[in-house]
Order: C-alpha cells, then sequence, then structure tokens
C-alpha cells in the first residue's frame, strides 16, 4: 500500500479545521533511530497492510448477487459547501506566490506576429498546494503544459489572451457553480482533510484575479512586447489555478516528495506522433490520418503513461474500499493498546500501593510482546506506532519501579506516570487516528468512484486538448459526438482495473477479488459514461514538432561506447530567452555525462557514476558564482531548479532518469547556460577543439552584463538575493536526505547574503572595484571548468 497523508484528515464542523492526520510511519522520523519499522511508502516488493480477513468471492461461486452499482449523493461541508467563489485579491505567503515566467515566443515578419511556442523550462513549477513539497501530479505536469500550448499556437497575442480567457472560464465554472465537478471534489475532499480544502481559496481566487487582469492588459497593450509579457503572465497564473484544482496535484507517496515518473518518454512519443498526423493531415486535406495498429497501441500506451494511477488511487482511498479490513485492524491495535494501557496502569498501582508486585512483575514481558505484536503490523500507522513506542517506554518504567523497594516517593511518582496527561494525549491521538480512518473507510466506495471517474475524465480532456491526433488514433472519445458512451468508459476503465491488480495484488488472491470490485467498476463505468462530450480537433500545424525540438530524452544502452543515448537539449534556466547560450558547448557536454557513465555496464552502476559527479560539481568553484547570476534568473528560481535537479539524480531509480536530470542540473550550474551571445549556432561537432567549444563572447557580454547590474541598483539586487534567500529556507525539506546537496543549499544561502549585505553598505567606489573582480570571477571560472570537461572528453574520445 502506498499511502501518505502529511496534512490533517477529518474536518470538523464547530472550527472548518481539521484534526491530527492519520500518518504512517515514515523513514526519517525520530523512532527510526530505535525503532524498525515499515515505511508507509512501499515498493511493491515490500510488505503491505495487513488485509486480514478481506472480503473476498470466488468469480464463479454461488454467492447471493451483489449490487450493481454504489450508491453516490452529494456532500454537505461548511466550508465549499456554502464559499462563494470570487475573483479577489489576496496577499499570499511567500511560497505561494508564482514565480513561473513563461515566454511568449513571437514569430512573423509583416502583422501582428503569431506564437510559435509557450516555451516553460520543465525545472518550473507553479506552488504546491502543499506547501515545500512539489506533490504528484495524477495528469502530467508536461501534459497540462502542452494543453495550454497547443491552444495558443499561432494565434496573435490579443487572439491568444481571449482563448486563454475562455480557458479561465471554463476551469473557473467548476469551482464557482454549486454544482461544478470541482467544486464537488473539493467538498468531498474537505470531508477528509479541511485544511487542505480550505487553504485552496485563496490562490485559486488569486489567480483567477491576476489572469483576468493580465489578459485585459493583453488585449490593451499597443506595445507588442509588453502585450506578450502579460499574456505570459497570465499564462503562469492560470496554471497555477489549474494545478490548485483538487486531485490535480496529490501528497506524494515518498517522504522527500515527487522524484518524477519518466513521463519525458511518453510525452516524446505522443508530441512525435502528433507531429508526424498533423503533417500528414495537411498533405492529404484530412483532419486525421488513419493509424495503423502498432500506432494505436503506441498511443494508448503513452496516453496512460501520463496519468498517475498509483496517486490517483492512493488519494481516491480505493483501497479501502476493497478492503474494509485495512482501516479496520487500525480499530484493533487500538483497542489493543488501550487493554494494555489498563494492565500497566494496574502495575503502577502494585508499585504504589505494594501490593500485587510479584505478579505484575510477571505479566510485563507478556505486555511488552503484545506492544512488540502492534509496533510489527505491516503499513502501521504513525499516530499509532507512536502511542506503542509511549507504552512501552511505559512497561519498561513499570519494570523498573517493580523491582525496586517500595517508599513514599516511589509510590507518588508512579502516581503521576499513571495520572500522565502526555501519555493520555499520546494514546487519545492513536485513538483519534482509528475513528477517522474509520469515517474515511466508511465513506471510501462512494469517495473513490466519485474520486476516480473524474481523474480519469479530466485527465482524457486534458489529453485530447494537447495531442488530439494520439488520442484520435486511441479510440477516445466517439470522433463525432465527443461522448465517452459505455464503450469507451469501458476502455478507460480497463486501464484502472490493470492498475489496481497491479497495485493492491494481495486483493486478488487466485481467482477471487473484493466483495465490493465489482460494484465499484460498474459504478466508474457508468459515471464515465454518461459525462459530458470532451472536443477533439486534430490539427494541421506543426506546434508538436516545434515542441518536441525542445524536450530532452536520453536511453541508456551499456554495449554502445556512449551508453547514453541522449536526443534534444535540457530546458533553458528561467530568465533564459530560448535555449540560451550554451558557453561549454552541449556536444560536449552529452559526450562528458558519456564519459563519466563509461566504466558502468549496468544501469545501478552508472548512477551510482552521476551521483558521484552531481556531489562533486555541487562543492566545486562553480558554485562560488551562485549568488552572482542574473537577477531575473535568480528571480526565476534558478538555483532551486539547480538542487531539485541534483536531489533527482540522487534518487533516481535508473540510468535515464539520472542521465536526464544530471544533464539538467548540468545546465543549470551557474552561467552554463547564459541569455547573452548569438543564438544562431555554432556547427557544434564533438571533436572541437578546446577555443571553438567555448563562447568566448557570450560569457564576455555575461560577465559585462553582470557587471552593469551590481553597480547600476546595487540596493534593489541586494533585496531579490535576500528574498531567494529565504525562499530557499521554506524548501530547505525537499534537499535534506542527502548531506552534500543540503549542505550546497546551505552555502549558497550563505553566500547570497554575504552579497546581499555588501551590496547595502557599499560605496560608490568600493562596488566598482568589486564588480570588476566578479565579472573577471566569472568569465575564468566558467573557463577552467570548460577546460576541466573539455580534457576529460578527449580522454573518453581516444579510449
Amino acid at each position: 500500500m502506498k499511502r501518505k497523508r502529511t496534512k490533517s484528515q477529518i474536518g470538523t464542523k464547530s472550527s472548518g479545521r481539521s484534526k491530527t492526520a492519520p500518518r504512517k510511519k515514515t523513514k526519517g522520523d525520530p523512532e527510526d533511530e530505535t525503532t524498525p519499522v515499515v515505511h508507509l511508502q512501499k515498493r511493491k516488493s515490500a510488505p503491505v497492510l495487513t488485509l486480514g480477513r478481506h472480503q473476498s468471492m470466488e468469480m464463479d461461486s454461488d454467492t447471493a448477487p451483489r449490487p450493481t452499482t454504489i450508491t453516490v449523493s452529494k456532500p454537505h461541508t461548511d466550508i465549499w459547501g456554502t464559499v462563494k467563489f470570487q475573483a479577489r485579491k489576496h496577499d499570499l505567503p511567500a511560497g505561494g506566490v508564482v514565480h513561473l515566467r513563461p515566454l511568449v515566443d513571437l514569430r512573423g515578419d509583416t502583422g501582428p506576429k503569431k506564437i510559435a511556442g509557450i516555451l516553460i523550462s520543465r525545472l518550473q513549477r507553479t506552488p504546491s498546494p502543499f506547501g515545500n513539497r512539489m506533490g504528484d501530479h495524477t495528469t502530467s505536469w508536461q501534459g497540462v503544459v502542452d494543453s495550454v500550448r497547443a491552444a495558443l499556437y499561432g494565434k496573435t497575442v490579443k487572439e491568444a489572451a481571449t482563448a486563454l480567457l475562455a480557458m479561465q472560464a471554463t476551469a473557473q465554472a467548476q469551482v464557482s457553480d454549486p454544482d461544478g465537478a470541482a467544486r464537488d471534489l473539493l467538498m468531498r475532499l474537505e470531508t477528509v482533510d479541511a485544511t487542505d480544502a480550505a487553504g485552496r481559496i485563496e490562490p485559486l481566487e488569486n489567480s483567477a484575479r491576476l489572469v483576468a487582469e493580465q489578459c485585459a492588459i493583453a488585449l490593451s497593450e499597443k506595445n507588442e512586447s509588453k502585450a506578450a509579457q502579460a499574456l505570459a503572465t497570465a499564462v503562469a497564473q492560470h496554471l497555477n489555478f489549474l494545478n490548485h484544482l483538487p486531485f490535480s496535484t496529490v501528497p506524494a507517496a515518498s517522504a522527500r516528495g515527487s522524484t518524477g515518473s519518466g513521463e519525458g518518454t511518453y510525452r516524446g512519443a505522443l508530441l512525435a506522433y502528433e507531429a508526424k498526423a498533423a503533417k500528414l493531415a495537411a498533405d492529404k486535406g484530412t483532419a486525421a490520418p488513419k493509424p495503423r495498429t502498432y500506432e494505436q497501441n503506441d498511443m494508448r500506451t503513452a496516453l496512460w503513461k501520463m496519468f498517475a494511477f498509483d496517486a490517483a488511487m492512493r488519494e481516491s482511498y480505493v483501497e479501502y474500499a476493497l478492503n474494509p479490513q485495512s482501516y479496520g485492524d487500525v480499530a484493533e491495535q487500538y483497542s489493543e493498546l488501550q487493554k494494555v494501557n489498563d494492565e500497566l496502569d494496574k502495575a503502577l498501582t502494585a508499585v504504589a500501593t505494594n501490593k500485587g508486585r510479584v505478579e505484575a512483575l510477571k505479566d510485563i514481558p507478556g505486555l511488552l510482546g503484545r506492544i512488540d505484536d502492534v509496533q510489527k503490523t505491516a503499513g502501521i500507522y504513525q499516530g499509532m506506532h507512536r502511542a506503542a513506542g509511549a507504552l512501552k517506554a511505559k512497561a519498561e518504567d513499570a519494570r523498573t519501579r517493580l523491582q525496586q523497594p517500595h517508599t513514599a516517593r516511589r509510590a507518588e511518582t508512579a502516581r503521576k506516570v499513571i495520572a500522565s496527561a502526555k501519555n493520555a494525549h499520546i494514546l487519545a491521538e492513536a485513538g483519534q487516528v482509528a475513528a477517522d480512518l474509520k469515517k474515511i473507510g466508511d465513506g471510501a466506495p462512494e469517495y473513490a468512484v466519485v474520486v476516480l471517474s473524474n481523474l480519469l475524465y479530466k485527465h482524457l480532456r486534458v489529453m485530447a486538448a494537447a495531442y488530439p491526433h494520439a488520442v484520435t488514433a486511441a479510440g477516445l472519445p466517439d470522433p463525432v459526438s465527443g461522448k465517452l458512451g459505455r464503450p469507451a468508459a469501458e476502455m478507460m476503465v480497463k486501464q484502472l482495473e490493470g492498475a489496481l491488480r497491479r497495485e493492491y495484488m494481495d486483493l486478488f488472491p487466485k481467482r477471487t477479488e473484493p466483495e465490493q470490485y465489482a460494484p465499484l467498476i460498474e459504478s466508474i463505468t457508468q459515471t464515465l459514461a454518461g459525462l459530458p462530450p470532451i472536443t477533439v480537433e486534430p490539427r494541421t500545424t506543426s506546434w508538436a514538432s516545434e515542441a518536441a525540438d525542445t524536450n530532452l530524452v536520453v536511453d541508456f544502452d551499456p554495449a554502445l561506447k556512449e551508453s547514453l543515448v541522449i536526443n534534444g537539449r535540457a530546458p533553458a534556466p528561467p530568465g533564459v530567452a530560448g535555449m540560451g547560450c550554451h558557453t561549454t558547448a552541449w556536444a560536449i557536454e552529452t559526450q562528458h555525462a558519456n564519459h563519466l557513465v563509461s566504466d558502468a555496464s549496468s544501469g545501478p552502476q552508472a548512477v551510482k557514476a552521476l551521483k558521484e559527479a552531481v556531489r562533486k560539481d555541487l562543492q566545486s568553484r562553480v558554485m562560488e558564482l551562485a549568488a552572482l547570476l542574473p537577477a531575473e534568473q535568480i528571480e526565476g528560481r534558478q538555483l532551486a531548479g539547480l538542487f531539485d535537479e541534483a536531489a533527482s539524480v540522487l534518487n533516481a531509480p535508473d540510468a535515464s532518469t539520472a542521465a536526464m536530470a544530471y544533464l539538467s542540473f548540468r545546465n543549470l550550474m551557474p552561467f552554463a547556460t547564459v541569455n547573452e551571445g548569438d543564438r544562431g549556432g555554432h556547427a557544434e561537432k564533438k571533436d572541437g577543439g578546446l577555443d571553438i567549444t567555448f563562447d568566448k563572447t557570450a560569457m564576455k557580454l555575461a560577465a559585462d552584463h553582470k557587471r552593469d547590474e551590481l553597480t547600476t541598483d546595487p540596493k534593489s539586487l541586494a533585496g531579490k538575493l535576500l528574498a531567494e534567500r529565504d525562499l530557499l529556507a521554506t524548501e530547505l525539506e525537499r534537499w535534506e536526505d542527502d548531506d552534500t546537496l543540503a549542505t550546497a543549499v546551505e552555502t549558497v544561502r550563505a553566500r547570497l547574503k554575504e552579497q546581499a549585505d555588501f551590496l547595502k553598505r557599499a560605496k560608490r567606489d568600493e562596488l566598482a572595484e568589486y564588480a570588476e573582480e566578479a565579472g573577471k570571477k566569472v568569465y575564468d571560472t566558467r573557463l577552467v571548468e570548460h577546460k576541466r570537461v573539455w580534457k576529460e572528453v578527449q580522454t573518453f574520445r581516444k579510449d
């Protein structure tokens, strides 16, 4: 079972807030140092939550008929059941401010220019609904972004602003309409996590306001460049709105946050087919070419690989729906702990009264064994584990006291232990976990039907907007009416069934299935079949081929000399237009990555080599340039992106994922890619010489730019550096699992403060002298790094 709630679970009517969350014990909790437990977030090979006596049925047995559907009723809640949604301003905390900076790529020689692309680095995200953890997207984030790219491609800025307003109105209606799908999901979310549900109001309302305001500017502004900037801001706020809709992002299964799911490979396949089909349609003058059988299968696979079934199922409580015993066991654990606590109070009473001490002492080992049985339960919730730990300490304390001579002072102390408010509170928290889970579990069948059917439908709607040719090839939905209908709904639910059987295989032993399985599947199918039509409009434009050009995909094949087969380029840092200029040629950087894994004969060995490389880079002289990055790149959160990519390498499950993250990490190293210089290309070659593969012109311009920036408005720059330092502090938890990475983050924060303090106090002549030194340091440091990388590549080429 992969299950996590990092926030509270159950709302109270009196306050609209929530009680303590039932949270399973996870790696990194304090008790880990002394007590091994089964982690909440487990891989398929790890133990699952005890299934106990889950009800099952032989598929060919003569059991009584089961219900065909699960009854679904409209929820009634205190917050989203009554709130009137309004697009209005809210002062959000620093972590809730949108730093995403899309670039609107305009092209054209005469008349209004048209949008050739909305450039958004995959490293950039909108704020997470869960604070400093990004969580897991149920529908791939890149797919959501592509749906916006596709909708605005080929339009003028004013046409795009009008289109974006329409898209926002559609999304907003789901929340503002009392019967809207998102409103319904928010009310259901409120029943299990009132804090989460309530916390979405302000980000949603604020983004709705900003989309409207910025689109109005884009429509009225005569300066095309300024209009495009307003449109870019509106796109960022629209994406933030979508990200805060319920279940778009869910708490990550891993305690360290989401580590990615290889969506880049499948997005690449979808874009390739989309571009190919669009070209064929344009050439033949048809809406959509007829796909081959293998293309149909490939597109179905790719479309559903863009959906995180594990995250969707985890947050829908479908396991509780299928296996009531999974939450019933928690009540049994709590009952057992209550009984043990009563026995321990009797033992301590024996200490206080000096009666029955011998018998009480004999009972202690048995009580400790019962506590151990609870603690060793696979998938134990953290609150229950904490209570068991407290009782174990209480039992050991009682044993010690029972072995000591009776004194009045010891008797008094024993009475205080019995009356301990701390122990009573910890046990009460465990009781609340059991009660909360029972409430969630009892409503799980209905909850799972609504959440899963809505998420499957929303996923297909996003895929249809982003990759209409692929969706058409997959046969979803009906090409004429746009309705799903029974056949398409069954095709979608078949994907869910496969995921359920893979994720919860213990619920399907031999030829049995849980009693609620058939009603659940039928209810989801019926719900999907009756949802509104989905518009699918295959295009003859080339937006997909242009989007594919910026995609980075890496395959690992140890049989090849260059075992990393690299296609595309890593996204440019935020604040850098287009792909930017690489100071060290991309052809050299990719060969250097191959050099690092040249001795690896397996995926794990390649991952290990890349991890070592990242740790070295984090401690290198290049990182001393972090505080000297241009202000627009600091504000664009390049440093946070750099640390995220480093973490992705350090947590990578396979060589391909590690290599993609590593190349992206290298591209985010300070001044690896700069905004200055010629974008026209430099005829890069793998065997290029030392000088030709280093962009001296771009680096000199970048150094000059930094000199100017340091002396033009130092106090404003200081404020931006300190703001980034504070933002990094709110995100430290993402990077604390690795000591080298955590140290690098703190070192950069210290450098940001040191630089800011200097800029605030320095006099003009000091600034001028420092700016000259800083510009020289930027250029020289990158040149030294280039020489190191280039020389190592030459060694690799000769081997």
